[in-house]
């Protein structure tokens, strides 16, 4: 009987112990392949490479999240980059959406990812494909176990790229095969990045 109430009681304390105030697990996190919130930014260098795999440039990116706005009673975050237009951004319950114009809007990085997972973008000119969900990435801003989604432009332009997410992280490393340009390989890598 005592070894019973004694059980009980750790098993109640465990319970108690394993909630926070709304009753929600202190293991159960939410997560996402890129953390939008106001303030929010990332900065990353990029080395374009020629055939021989010199380095023939380089350059560094900064994008930070401004502002969000409702569009259909979802909350979308615009990105602003002094490396090119990123536009509006949201995680929904399947991953990362662009909204591309005010009425298309894309999967850009399905979450969570299985190897093998297959959509198209862009009116099925962008074909995407997650190519692992575990490999671990090193960049200067750290370590880090990454998804890799690749895509592919199938408008006759013969491009592709390979972004590497970590989640809760956002974008940790990009390569792009720009198939008949002199950059034969940009390669992005983070240096840094502030999440509020």
């Amino acid at each position: 009987m005592k070894v019973m109430v004694v059980f009980t009681i750790l098993c109640a304390l465990m319970c108690v112990i394993s909630c926070d105030d709304d009753g929600v697990s202190n293991n159960e996190t939410s997560s996402v392949i890129m953390p939008l919130t106001v303030g929010n930014s990332w900065t990353w260098e990029r080395l374009g490479r020629d055939t021989l795999g010199d380095t023939i440039w380089i350059d560094t990116c900064h994008n930070i999240v401004v502002s969000d706005t409702t569009i259909d009673s979802e909350t979308w975050y615009k990105l602003v980059s002094n490396c090119g237009k990123v536009g509006l951004k949201a995680n929904r319950s399947d991953g990362l959406w662009s909204r591309i114009s005010p009425d298309e809007t894309d999967l850009i990085a399905k979450y969570p990812a299985s190897v093998g997972d297959h959509w198209f973008n862009q009116g099925s000119t962008t074909q995407l494909s997650t190519i692992v969900t575990d490999t671990v990435i090193t960049v200067p801003a750290g370590t880090y176990s990454c998804i890799g989604y690749q895509w592919d432009h199938i408008n006759g332009s013969n491009s592709f790229g390979i972004n590497f997410y970590a989640v809760n992280i956002g974008i940790v490393m990009h390569q792009y095969w720009p198939y008949g340009s002199l950059e034969e390989q940009v390669t992005t890598t983070l240096i840094d990045f502030d999440l509020k």
